[in-house]
């Protein structure tokens, strides 16, 4: 009875440990599920939030230029492609009037110097049919990329497959989508969508359908490849652990299959209809995407929950079991010897008794004991498993070293192949670890010693892994030292999460510091161009009053030389918290070498010599070449003051080079680069080099080995690294010199000729008045008078409240208006809009210590009529009042 009590109590207990774990498990799974699905899907709405980014930054091409070239929406097109891998295609469709259309052929024919009409939609290669006639067409003018698209120039979407759709973007002024087309000029007819984006001829949207197609300019045409979707590495998510299918279940429409995405290329025959991503675990996120109903539907990969499974729900069964099982016979062995001392002892005479006695008791102390021991040896055996620690023990006088298997485990070995001497476990360790784990364990054994450190071992196929060893000495009774028992645990995966942690929290901080020195260098910027504007103006302004032989002119030089150096200051901190504003060319990074070659010779010391070496006919490089000069500029000067009084060569070295992970593992900003083709920059000097210590310094704002005041050219110059998504590597040793290697990618296309600025037109003047709005009285006074002596009249206003009453009551009175953006009571974004709903032709001319790209955000597509930076001379008042009262 008793021992049926036992093996049912036993088998219950293993049971319910079993579902517990499996439960446990099961959850454990789901929720790394969840994770993943809902990363997904953020990934897919980040993607298409970026590909409608695409759409606005093309229509805001056209919004905010008069006519845009076909080399402009190129350039603009290409560099959006080549950042959103996911853009097949952007294309540009005129609206072409019935009247207009003789015309307009005749044009694109001269201009493209080959034959060109007006044709119906078709498939590549068919042959081309003439639209037939209707009131109006959307043909496609500009496409890119034009290799692919060649055929489509012409095509009249207005008239074709996809009618319905941009009819529907035209009479509601939004970005409409299709449904599942094979995009256009794709091979073997990849899936993709279209979306429609109209342009019309207004500051703001027509209000009304009539009126929206009579301001029709034309229809902005994006197509979008649905493999992009469902790229793990194009979406930055760490694997591809799940089946994906995203549906279009529009309202009113046939439910239609996108794309589907099996993880790692699996079983092809796998059923891949939306009811068998319904089924089981799974995850349903709905989207939106420009009138579209999506929905992405995300089920575990079989190989994932495959791997998710685990032994431990049935080791603790049969563990339950073993130890039921080991109870059970231990009890039926004790009743078998109890029987049989009972039958000897019944034996006995009655002499025997006290002894008989006396032995029955040791029995059952005895008893007790063993079932004591094999309770805690299991207890032990079972703790020691589920922790995965591994013990060893080490007998001095033999040397013998005997491991557990979890031991054997741990260090990579074969179960049983421990040989159980010290040098197959001097093998095993890392070759850096064993003079120093040699010293720990000498000292164990001479001193007696507790053992607790962290080594590295290395498995048989080269994997180094972290351990933690603890362990202790045994001695006997005469205080000798006779063995040394401990454990180990691997801890290699511990490490590898403080050291990811570690450097999430180094990016973190340097984020932080950017985003902090960010709005510093535009709280700066801001204040301090203001006092710049002041200094500059009234310089200019004195200069203008004075014979051009007066000795006063020399001291205004000095002084607006120094005011452009403070303006200078002031773009270095906003490039190196890489928020300087950059104007992209396709540029040619030997020709600009060559054409600053003579400028770089006359800024290095004397005792130094400047050696160019440029490789001709490198791949353009899209990059911005002012700040590409500044980049130039520093490393050169930085060379020189190196070298100090000692001789020594400067070489200026170009070319194209193949950049792998190495490469880009000891460069500065490399480490997302791809691996590929690179054209490079190198500046080397013969200068005294640095050190490791201050090479980690280098690039810290202010930092300088120089005098006090320097330090901000190196840190400039990685903001701008930054900003053109390259990489820089710096090698230097003391005595050696130093050679910093600028790492640029390959553009498309062919680079550019650099234009000069053209001179201003110092004779032209105006007429009018303008409203001048600032809260700085100098800045005020100055800008008055700058504008009176090219002929406006002035009124002023000191905030953006005052300007809104004083233009209120007589907008027709004023020819302009020159607007401040920051100012107490009502800035100049508020004030702009007051002044716009009162007339809304109003030329109003923003001003701002920010950048422009800082200062304008909120005026996107309103009819802003330009942007002046402070500080500003007369002679750029002149230029931008004349460009926005000419523009019409």
């Amino acid at each position: 009875m008793v021992i049926a009590s036992i093996w049912l109590g036993g088998v219950a207990l293993s049971c319910a440990v079993f579902a517990y774990v499996w439960r446990t498990e099961e959850a454990r799974t789901r929720q790394e599920f969840e994770w993943r699905a809902h990363s997904q899907a953020q990934a897919l709405r980040d993607t298409l939030l970026d590909h409608d980014e695409v759409i606005f930054t093309m229509w805001n091409l056209y919004d905010s230029s008069e006519e845009v070239t076909a080399d402009e929406f190129r350039r603009t097109a290409a560099d959006l492609r080549a950042r959103h891998p996911g853009v097949h295609s952007l294309q540009w469709l005129p609206y072409v009037r019935q009247e207009q259309r003789a015309e307009f052929e005749a044009r694109v024919r001269e201009g493209l110097q080959k034959p060109f009409f007006i044709n119906r939609q078709h498939e590549p290669g068919s042959p081309l049919e003439p639209a037939p006639v209707s009131d109006g067409y959307a043909p496609a003018l500009y496409t890119e990329p034009i290799e692919n698209l060649r055929s489509a120039l012409g095509s009249d979407f207005l008239h074709g497959l996809h009618r319905r759709e941009i009819e529907l973007a035209i009479d509601s002024a939004k970005r409409v989508a299709t449904p599942r087309v094979p995009l256009y000029g794709s091979e073997n007819g990849e899936p993709g969508w279209l979306v429609f984006m109209p342009v019309y001829a207004a500051d703001s949207t027509p209000p009304t359908v009539e009126e929206r197609r009579a301001k029709l300019l034309g229809v902005l045409l994006g197509e979008f490849r649905f493999s992009a979707l469902m790229d793990s590495d194009l979406l930055g998510l760490p694997d591809r652990s799940l089946d994906l299918l995203l549906a279009d279940r529009t309202p009113s429409e046939p439910e239609q299959i996108l794309v589907v995405s099996v993880a790692n290329g699996a079983n092809p025959e796998m059923p891949r209809t939306i009811a068998s991503f319904e089924s089981g675990m799974h995850r349903v996120f709905p989207l939106r995407e420009n009138g579209r109903e999506w929905t992405l539907l995300c089920r575990p990969a079989a190989e994932w929950i495959a791997a998710q499974r685990c032994f431990y729900p049935y080791e603790f069964f049969a563990i339950g079991l073993l130890l039921t099982a080991l109870g059970t016979g231990s009890v039926r062995g004790a009743q078998k010897r109890t029987a049989a001392i009972e039958q000897l002892v019944s034996e006995r005479t009655a002499a025997l008794h006290a002894t008989q006695l006396a032995l029955e008791e040791d029995l059952v102390e005895r008893q007790r004991m063993i079932e004591e021991g094999i309770d805690q040896g299991a207890r032990l055996r079972l703790a020691l498993s589920a922790a995965e620690l591994g013990t060893w023990e080490w007998d001095r006088e033999s040397n013998r070293v005997t491991w557990s298997p979890e031991t054997e485990r741990i260090f990579g070995i074969a179960p049983g192949a421990f040989d159980g001497t010290y040098e197959m476990y001097h093998r095993c360790l890392h070759p850096d670890e064993h003079e120093r784990i040699d010293s720990v364990n000498r000292g164990a054994w001479d001193r007696g010693d507790e053992i607790f450190h962290e080594h590295r071992i290395v498995w048989p196929d080269g994997t180094v892994r972290w351990l933690t060893s603890r362990g202790d000495v045994l001695r006997d009774s005469s205080g000798k030292v006779t063995r040394m028992i401990g454990a180990v645990m691997d801890v290699t995966a511990q490490r590898a999460a403080v050291e990811e942690r570690a450097e999430f929290d180094r990016r973190l901080q340097e984020t932080q510091k950017l985003e902090s020195l960010g709005v510093l260098a535009g709280g700066i910027a801001h204040d301090f161009n203001n006092l710049l504007t002041g200094i500059l103006g009234n310089a200019s302004l004195a200069r203008m009053d004075l014979e051009p032989a007066s000795p006063i002119q020399t001291y205004l030089d000095q002084i607006e030389r120094v005011s452009q150096r403070a303006a200078e200051l002031c773009k270095q901190m906003l490039a190196y918290s890489g928020k300087a504003r950059f104007v992209i060319q396709q540029l040619d990074l030997s020709q600009l070498i060559a054409e600053m070659a003579p400028l770089l010779r006359v800024s290095i010391s004397k005792n130094a010599t400047l050696e160019c070496h440029n490789e001709c006919s490198l791949p353009a490089i899209s990059a911005d070449p002012t700040q590409l000069r500044q980049i130039i500029m520093n490393l050169v000067i930085n060379a020189s003051d190196a070298m100090g009084e000692n001789s020594g060569v400067i070489g200026i070295r170009t070319g194209l080079r193949n950049a792998d992970r190495a490469t880009f593992s000891g460069a500065h900003l490399g480490s997302d680069l791809a691996p590929g083709s690179y054209v490079f920059l190198e500046v080397r000097d013969t200068g005294c080099g640095m050190s490791a210590d201050i090479r980690a310094k280098i690039f810290d704002p202010f930092f300088t080995t120089k005098f006090t005041g320097r330090g901000l050219g190196l840190a400039a110059v990685l903001g701008i690294v930054r900003g053109h998504h390259a990489a820089l590597r710096v090698d230097s040793e003391p005595g050696r010199g130093t050679t910093f290697t600028l790492l640029l990618p390959c553009a498309e296309g062919v680079a550019e000729d650099i234009a000069p600025s053209e001179p201003d037109e110092e004779t032209w003047r105006g007429s009018g008045c303008v409203l001048v709005v600032d809260d700085e009285e100098t800045v005020r006074r100055i800008a008055g008078r700058m504008l009176e002596s090219i002929g406006f009249s002035v009124v002023m206003a000191e905030n953006g409240r005052e300007a809104v009453e004083k233009f209120r009551a007589a907008p027709s009175r004023f020819t302009a208006v020159l607007l401040d953006l920051t100012m107490p009571e009502m800035d100049g974004t508020e004030a702009f809009v007051e002044l716009r709903r009162i007339d809304p032709h109003m030329c109003v001319l923003l001003m701002s210590g920010f950048n422009e790209q800082e200062a304008i955000a909120n005026f996107a597509g309103r009819g802003l009529a330009g942007f002046m930076q402070k500080p500003f001379k007369p002679g750029t008042l002149r230029a931008k009042m004349r460009a926005i009262l000419e523009k019409d």
